[in-house]
C-alpha cells in the first residue's frame, strides 16, 4: 500500500531506520502515539484496518456493524471509495479500540512497510 499523507500520528511515532537503532534485520522499532488518526478514510485505509485486525471481510463487516457489500465495495474501489461521514466515524472508533499491536500493523500497512514491528516500551 502506498504512503498516505492524510494518515497522521503525533510526532512521537518513530520507525527505526539505517543507523539510528539496533540492527534487527527486518524488524523495526515503533513507538505508537495515542491515537493514530486518519483524516479521511478511503477503501485503502479500511482494507488496511481489516488486515491489521486480522479479520475476514465478513467478520470485519460484522465488527463494524455494516453490510458485507459496503465493506467489499470500499476495498474494491480503494482510494476512490467515498465513505460516508457516519461510516468514517465507525472506522475511527474501530481504530481507537484496536490494540497497540493492531495499530502498529495498521501504520505499517498504510506506510507500505512489510517489516515486522517491535513495540517500544512507553515511559510514563
Amino acid at each position: 500500500m502506498a504512503d498516505r499523507s492524510d494518515v497522521t500520528a503525533p510526532e512521537s511515532i518513530s520507525l527505526a531506520s539505517e543507523g539510528n537503532s539496533p540492527n534487527f534485520g527486518q524488524f523495526a522499532m515503533v513507538e505508537l502515539p495515542e491515537p493514530v488518526v486518519v483524516t479521511t478514510w478511503s477503501g485503502m485505509e479500511a482494507a488496511a484496518l481489516r488486515q491489521a485486525l486480522r479479520l475476514s471481510l465478513i467478520r470485519f463487516a460484522e465488527h463494524l456493524g455494516i453490510s458485507v457489500r459496503s465493506a467489499s465495495k470500499w476495498e474494491a474501489q480503494g482510494r476512490s471509495a467515498i465513505i460516508s461521514l457516519e461510516c468514517q466515524g465507525i472506522l475511527d472508533t474501530a481504530l481507537d479500540r484496536a490494540t497497540s499491536k493492531q495499530r502498529a500493523r495498521f501504520v505499517g500497512l498504510i506506510r507500505g512497510k512489510g517489516d515486522i514491528y517491535i513495540l517500544a516500551q512507553t515511559r510514563v
